[in-house]
């Protein structure tokens, strides 16, 4: 019995040391136990919890935590500010999560290339690439001539986004039969609706630099993205204008927004992509006028003539846009099947495009036709002008300045000229931007 009470006080006073955080332990496998634990959260600590936005702890809502604004702030339109707390909670996660992919255990965010909420892996948040820091800046010129014109291009642009976007005042590549009641249905005039809020935000200088406006595009594009397969032709068509506007805001708003908001135009830009790519898929019939080699007029419907111009408008204001700013963000765009600028068709005359209705529209051709107006019915086998026609004929006349060459092509040269005369504030854009080769 003596021998066994002293054991028992020997051992009581022999305790154990963890060698990770130094905690003495009383007895071999609580120390164990403990030690294995230590371990564990050496290689991966635990996160800690993250923590709900401002708005959302006043109003005693659940916060998923998104970047830059969580969901119930984006739907009810409040501002989302996090406190400082609640960042470097967030930061931590972030480390916690690179350390484990490090370590070989990918993580939701890992695999989608996105810090946001996993629950958005399949948005297109998920397509974060390396951010450029000069995405949506203006291009450099080389020649001081062409940095004057590439000026006076960008700030044509710009305009666009401080149009109303009511019958009144809306944008070139945008119809005025868009803004007509009734429309052709809610779902196509819901985009440019959502638009008309934003932009009229954006112009008021007390909302411009609050995060709400911010984030009320991050969210109509987001919703555009998801529900995009779902949209009709006139649905996809006026979500690629709303977005084209984004774009413009973002690059008008200048350096102070790209800097605070550098994923907004990598995510405005991968889903205008998306959206043409759906555009190009429509199968609709020519909105060309063309000439019979009888002699008859071969017109288009009054709608595929006005989706066919919109469409071409649009994805022009994109390409012009592309040559005052820069757009790359890392997705390549130049393969063989894609679509240049070159290719694109001369907008439509100002009379046609400026009339209200189809009947005027029906009235402008004929009158049209009657004068032998080439620019309104293209003659059997020939095609319409295009871009590349344009800064073909100017390159001419300036080679024919320099070095006296003749006249190569006096159709090509009477056909661009009477588009000219024809064209409306859109087609003298398109025009200046034929003088920038």
């Amino acid at each position: 019995m003596p021998s066994t009470r002293s054991s028992q006080s020997l051992s009581s006073t022999n305790s154990f040391t963890c060698r990770v955080c130094h905690k003495p332990i009383q007895n071999e496998p609580s120390h164990k136990r403990h030690e294995r634990y230590c371990r564990k959260r050496l290689v991966s600590s635990a996160p800690p919890r993250q923590k709900s936005c401002l708005a959302c702890i006043r109003a005693k809502c659940r916060c998923d935590w998104s970047l830059p604004a969580c969901g119930p702030c984006l739907r009810k339109g409040r501002d989302c500010v996090y406190s400082k707390d609640a960042v470097t909670s967030r930061e931590s996660n972030s480390a916690v999560s690179a350390s484990r992919s490090s370590s070989g255990v990918p993580t939701s965010g890992s695999m989608t290339g996105s810090s946001v909420d996993p629950s958005l892996a399949q948005s297109s948040l998920e397509l974060y690439p390396p951010c450029s820091s000069q995405l949506l800046r203006p291009r450099k010129k080389n020649h001081a001539k062409t940095e004057l014109v590439g000026k006076l291009i960008s700030q044509m642009l710009c305009s666009f986004a401080e149009s109303r976007l009511d019958e009144i005042s809306f944008p070139p590549f945008i119809h005025g039969s868009t803004f007509q009641y009734p429309v052709r249905s809610v779902s196509s005039h819901e985009p440019i609706s959502i638009c008309q809020i934003i932009v009229r935000n954006f112009k008021s200088q007390k909302l411009r630099t609050k995060p709400s406006v911010w984030n009320s595009i991050v969210a109509e594009q987001e919703r555009i993205y998801t529900q995009r397969s779902s949209f009709d032709k006139w649905t996809s068509l006026s979500s690629a204008q709303a977005l084209t506007i984004y774009l413009l805001i973002m690059a008008s708003a200048g350096e102070g927004a790209l800097s605070q908001y550098p994923n907004i135009p990598i995510t405005l830009l991968f889903t205008l992509g998306s959206i043409f790519g759906d555009l190009n898929k429509v199968q609709c019939g020519s909105y060309a006028t063309t000439k019979a080699e009888d002699g008859r007029s071969n017109r288009p419907t009054w709608d595929d003539w006005v989706f066919g111009e919109s469409k071409l408008r649009t994805a022009a204001t994109y390409f012009i846009f592309a040559l005052c700013f820069d757009v790359q963000f890392g997705i390549p765009c130049d393969r063989p099947d894609d679509y240049k600028l070159e290719d694109l068709d001369l907008p439509a005359s100002k009379l046609l495009w400026e009339a209200r209705d189809e009947v005027a529209w029906q009235e402008e051709l004929d009158l049209g036709e009657e004068d032998g107006d080439e620019e309104v019915s293209v003659s059997a086998g020939e095609e319409r002008l295009t871009y590349g026609d344009l800064t073909s004929y100017n390159k001419h006349l300036h080679r024919q300045a320099e070095a006296g060459i003749p006249e190569a092509n006096p159709r090509l040269a009477r056909r661009i000229e009477e588009w000219q005369r024809g064209a409306d504030e859109f087609g003298v854009l398109v025009a200046l931007c034929g003088t920038m080769v």
